[in-house]
């Protein structure tokens, strides 16, 4: 065997463990992007699941469900979380009438939705949940006693503004709570939407 031929086999077997490593590597990546993916799915899954067992277990107590929101089954807003955790102040203090100067808001919902100030959501104690993808979870409870909740989609189109659609699911459901999934977008449980249903 010469040098020449040496080399070149040996340049060969370079740019082919080059190639696997590149391969190897491509795929690794791809299963951890993978992984990360699905670890946020089941993240979201949680939540969803600790958001709907701090509502049923405020239901079990009061015998009604917090509605902050008396025209909709949509009760997405942050004064829910002060309801469920007991709390109406920045420093999560217990709700005290002498140290106003505390308190986010003057409105008097969180002692009259939660007057035992109980708290009962556990991991959001503090804080507004948020799904893996930076959007706030969207949170249906119904109003009446027929233990559904009716989503309702308005879409007002653009040809001359006045065809407008609207589109009622009705969830079999007391509670329904969803995150807007990977692309964002709320396509009220559908499409990449993890829901609770």
């Amino acid at each position: 065997m010469g040098g020449s031929e040496d080399s070149s086999f040996y340049s060969g077997l370079a740019f082919y463990l080059v190639l696997f490593g590149i391969m190897i590597g491509a795929y690794v990546y791809s299963k951890f992007k993978e992984n990360k993916k699905w670890e946020r799915i089941r993240r979201a899954k949680d939540d969803i699941d600790l958001i709907r067992n701090a509502i049923h277990s405020y239901y079990l107590h009061y015998k009604r469900y917090p509605i902050l929101n008396k025209d909709s089954d949509e009760q997405q807003d942050v004064k829910l979380f002060y309801v469920l955790h007991g709390r109406n102040t920045l420093f999560g203090k217990p709700f005290d009438e002498s140290k106003s100067y505390l308190y986010l808001s003057r409105d008097p919902w969180v002692p009259e939705l939660n007057p035992d100030m109980i708290n009962f959501s556990g991991k959001f104690e503090n804080s507004f949940p948020i799904d893996p993808w930076g959007n706030p979870y969207n949170i249906y409870i119904t109003r009446n006693n027929n233990k559904v909740v009716e989503l309702r989609i308005h879409k007002t189109h653009e040809m001359n503004g006045r065809l407008r659609e609207e589109r009622i699911i009705r969830v079999g459901n007391p509670i329904a709570i969803w995150s807007n999934g990977p692309d964002g977008i709320n396509s009220y449980g559908e499409g990449d939407d993890i829901k609770s249903w």
